[in-house]
C-alpha cells in the first residue's frame, strides 16, 4: 500500500524496477543500483543524496537520515540474497509518516511531493528473510497540478516576473509576450519571452526542463534581468522542441527566460528542480590527495560544476578537485585520460579562488588526454579533473610527476638529454618519441629564444640528400633546429616546426626544444631522408608526356623520390612515383588527367623536378573517385609532373593525360 500525498505513477516505477532489477540478473544490491540509476535517470529523477547499504535480521529495521528540499521525492530500496519481504516509510521532520509502502517484495519503492524542507527519516524494515540491503532517494519528474487541479500561473516580463518554486509545474504561451531579450546560445532576436523569477536561498542544483510545440530556447540571468552580461547558462536544443539547464547556481535571484528561435511562438510547459549542493568551500574540503609519482581513478557523475576554468571552453562539466603538495620547487606535469569527455585539467592555488589559476591545458599528445606541465613553487595546489562537455558523465584517470628544475641532469633524464647522449637516427625515414620533461635545457636554438628542455638526435649521411622532418605529435609546444654543430646556433641550418633542406655528407643534429621555459612534454618526430644522387638522376632521364595523348605507366617497383604537398600520410613511409615533363610554348591554360587502378592517385606540377619546394599546384583524388584532375594557367617553359600515391604503398597502373584548357573545353562541349 502506497498513502500520503504520493503519486498514482509509483506502481508504475515499481512495476519497472522490479523487471529491470529482477534478482535473476543479479543478486548483489550495489551492482543492480546501477539499474535502477538509469532507470531513475530515464524518468527524470535526479539522485539526492548518498546511497546507504547493510544488512539486516528479519523482524529488524534501520533508519536513515535525509535532508530534503520542498520537491516531489522518490526513495528505492533494494535487497540482495536471502531477502524476501522489504518494508519502506519516509517520517517528516515531526515524526509523521508522509508516505509507506508495505508491498510484500524484494525492493521497496515510494514516491511523495513534500510540502516543506528540513530533515526527513527513511525507516526500512526487513519483514521477511535476511541480507544486505542498499537504499537511495531521488527527486524531481514530473509532479501533479496545483490542489485545485487548475496548471499555474504562465510567465510575465522583466517588470513584473512570475514567482517559480521547485517542485510544480508552469505551463503558458509566449504568444502574447514581449520581445525585449535574446538568449546568448542562438538567434531569439524576434522570439517573443516569458520571464519567470527563481529567488534560491542556498546553492543548489538546479535542473530546469522547457518542452513546447515550438522550437525553444531557455536562459537564465542572475541578478539583473534586464542585463544581457548577467546571464549565467543558455540552452537552445537538448531534444525535439527541448531545452534543457542543468546547473550548480549560488544564492540569490535569477530570472528565467521562456523564448523562441528566430520568431518561433506557442504553448510550453516548465519545470523546475532544486536541491542543495555543496558550498564551494566544502567541496575544497573535501578533495581526495594527489601524490606525485601516482595515478588515481575517479567518475564525473551525478556532480557538480563547481568551478570553471580558462581553457575547455571555460570547462563547464562536472569536475572533482585533488589536493597536491609540493615539498620544493620543482617541474610538475598533471595528465588526465578520459574517453567518455573531453577532458580539461587547470591548477589553483587557492581552491576557491579563480584568480590562483596557474595552468590550464584541454589537450594532450593522444586525443583523449589534457595535460599541463610546468615549473610550480613548493606549496598547495588544488588539481581539478574537469570536462569541456556540459552534463556529460565519466570515468577518468588523474596522474602526478615531478621532476627536478635546473640546467643540470637531473635524475631519470631522458635519452638524448644532450650533444654527447644525443640518439642515432637510423634508415631512410621513421618516427621516434621523445620527452622534453625531466631534461636540462643546455642547447640554444635561433626560433626559441627564451628557451626550454631540450632533446638531441644524431643523423649521419654518407651522400647529399634531402631531409624533410618535423614535429607530428606535441604535448606542450616544441620547436624544431637542425645544426652542423650540436649547440652551436652559428652552424643552424633551419628553426622552426618543419625542416626541409638538401644537405651534403657528413654528421647532422636535430634539436627539439622547449618554445617557451615552460614548455616540458612529450612529442613525437617523423624524419624523411632522399638520396639526391637518386632524384638527380631520375630527374636527369625524365621521358617526355606528349600533348594530347594519354601516357600509360605503373608506380609499382618505382621508388619514391619525390614528395607532394596533399596526400601525405605520414613522413616515415611514402609511396612510389613517377614524373614527365612537358613544354609550353606560350601562356596558356593547361589541364592534367590522372587516372589510376587500385589506388587514390595525387597528381603534382613542380617547376623543377629536383626541388619539391618548386611545387605549383598539387591534387588528390577522393575514396571513391579513381580519377584525378588539376587545371592551371601556365607560363611559356618546361615543366614536370609527378605521379605519385596518397599515403603509404598507394601504387599501381595509371595513365595520364595533357592538353590546353581551351580544347579540353570545346571537346566537353561537342560530346554534349
Amino acid at each position: 500500500m502506497v498513502r500520503g500525498r504520493a503519486w498514482i505513477r509509483t506502481a508504475s516505477l515499481a512495476i519497472v524496477l522490479t523487471a529491470t532489477c529482477s534478482p535473476s540478473r543479479s543478486t548483489d544490491p550495489a551492482a543492480r543500483f546501477f539499474a535502477v540509476h538509469n532507470v531513475m535517470h530515464a524518468m527524470g529523477l535526479y539522485q539526492a543524496g548518498p546511497v546507504n547499504q547493510g544488512s539486516l535480521a528479519e523482524g529488524q529495521d534501520v533508519k536513515l537520515s535525509l535532508t530534503l528540499p520542498a520537491t516531489c521525492v522518490a526513495v528505492v530500496a533494494v535487497g540482495g540474497t536471502g531477502v524476501d519481504d522489504l518494508g519502506l516509510q519516509l517520517v517528516d521532520p515531526d515524526g509523521k509518516v508522509v508516505a509507506e509502502e508495505t508491498a510484500r517484495d524484494v525492493q521497496a519503492v515510494l514516491r511523495s511531493c513534500l510540502d516543506r524542507p528540513g530533515g526527513y527519516t527513511v525507516r526500512l524494515r526487513m519483514a521477511r528473510g535476511a541480507g544486505e540491503y542498499l537504499v537511495s532517494s531521488w527527486t524531481g519528474g514530473e509532479p501533479p497540478s496545483d490542489k485545485n487541479g487548475a496548471d499555474l500561473a504562465s510567465g510575465g516580463t522583466c517588470a513584473a516576473p512570475t514567482v517559480i518554486a521547485p517542485g510544480h509545474v508552469y505551463t503558458g504561451s509566449t504568444e502574447e509576450g514581449t520581445d525585449d531579450a535574446e538568449g546568448s546560445c542562438a538567434g531569439s532576436a524576434g522570439g517573443r519571452e516569458r520571464v519567470y523569477r527563481l529567488d534560491l536561498p542556498t546553492r543548489q542544483r538546479v535542473v530546469i526542463e522547457l518542452s513546447a510545440e515550438f522550437d525553444t530556447i531557455l536562459y537564465v540571468r542572475h541578478g539583473d534581468c534586464v542585463d544581457d552580461a548577467a546571464e549565467v547558462k543558455c540552452n537552445d536544443d537538448a531534444g525535439p522542441k527541448r531545452s534543457r539547464i542543468d546547473a550548480v547556481l549560488d544564492a540569490g535571484t535569477y530570472f528565467v527566460f521562456v523564448d523562441g528561435y528566430g520568431d518561433e511562438a506557442g504553448s510550453y510547459r516548465l519545470q523546475v528542480i532544486a536541491r542543495d549542493a555543496p558550498t564551494l568551500a566544502d567541496v575544497c574540503r573535501g578533495a581526495r590527495p594527489l601524490a606525485a609519482s601516482s595515478r588515481v581513478v575517479g567518475a564525473l557523475s551525478d556532480g557538480f560544476d563547481n568551478v570553471n576554468a580558462t581553457c575547455g571552453r571555460e570547462a563547464k562539466g562536472i569536475d572533482a578537485p585533488f589536493r597536491f603538495d609540493l615539498a620544493s620547487r620543482s617541474r610538475v606535469r598533471f595528465l588526465q585520460k578520459s574517453g567518455d569527455f573531453r577532458p580539461v585539467i587547470h591548477v589553483r592555488r587557492v581552491c576557491e579562488d579563480a584568480a590562483t589559476e596557474v595552468g590550464c591545458a584541454d589537450s594532450g599528445f593522444h586525443d583523449d588526454e589534457a595535460a599541463w606541465a610546468g615549473l610550480l613553487e613548493a606549496g598547495a595546489y588544488w588539481v581539478f579533473a574537469d570536462s569541456a562537455d556540459e552534463g556529460i558523465p565519466g570515468g577518468f584517470t588523474l596522474s602526478a610527476e615531478t621532476a627536478a628544475e635546473g640546467t643540470t641532469r637531473p635524475l631519470g633524464s631522458p635519452p638524448g638529454d644532450g650533444c654527447g647522449d644525443a640518439v642515432q637516427l637510423t634508415g631512410m625515414s621513421g618516427r621516434v618519441e621523445g620527452d622534453t620533461f625531466a631534461a636540462k635545457d643546455d642547447v640554444p636554438i635561433s626560433c626559441a629564444a627564451g628557451g626550454g628542455a631540450d632533446v638531441v638526435y644524431r643523423l649521419d649521411l654518407a651522400r647529399r640528400s634531402r631531409l624533410t622532418a618535423r614535429l607530428v605529435g606535441d604535448e606542450s609546444s616544441h620547436a624544431l633546429a637542425f645544426e652542423r654543430t650540436c649547440g652551436e646556433r652559428t652552424t643552424e641550418v633551419a628553426c622552426g616546426l618543419l625542416v626541409d633542406r638538401v644537405i651534403d655528407p657528413g654528421p647532422y643534429f636535430l634539436v627539439v626544444d622547449g618554445a617557451r621555459p615552460e614548455s616540458l612534454g612529450r612529442f613525437a618526430l617523423a624524419y624523411r631522408v632522399r638520396d639526391m644522387v637518386d632524384v638527380e638522376a631520375a630527374c636527369a632521364r625524365v621521358p617526355l608526356l606528349a600533348f594530347q595523348r594519354k601516357e600509360a605507366g605503373t608506380t609499382a617497383g618505382a621508388a619514391d623520390k619525390f614528395s607532394t604537398a596533399c596526400g601525405v600520410r605520414s613522413l616515415a613511409q611514402g609511396s612510389a612515383d613517377r614524373v614527365y615533363r612537358f613544354s609550353v610554348a606560350r601562356r596558356m591554360g593547361v589541364r592534367l588527367t590522372l587516372e589510376t587502378q587500385g589506388f587514390r592517385g595525387v597528381l603534382s606540377l613542380r617547376r623543377v623536378c629536383s626541388e619539391d619546394a618548386s611545387e605549383l599546384k598539387c591534387a588528390e583524388a577522393s575514396d571513391d573517385v579513381s580519377t584525378v584532375s588539376l587545371m592551371t594557367v601556365l607560363d611559356p617553359g618546361t615543366y614536370y609532373a609527378v605521379v605519385d600515391g596518397a599515403g603509404p604503398k598507394a601504387e599501381g597502373p595509371f595513365t595520364l593525360r595533357w592538353e590546353g584548357a581551351e580544347e579540353s573545353q570545346k571537346g566537353r562541349k561537342t560530346a554534349r
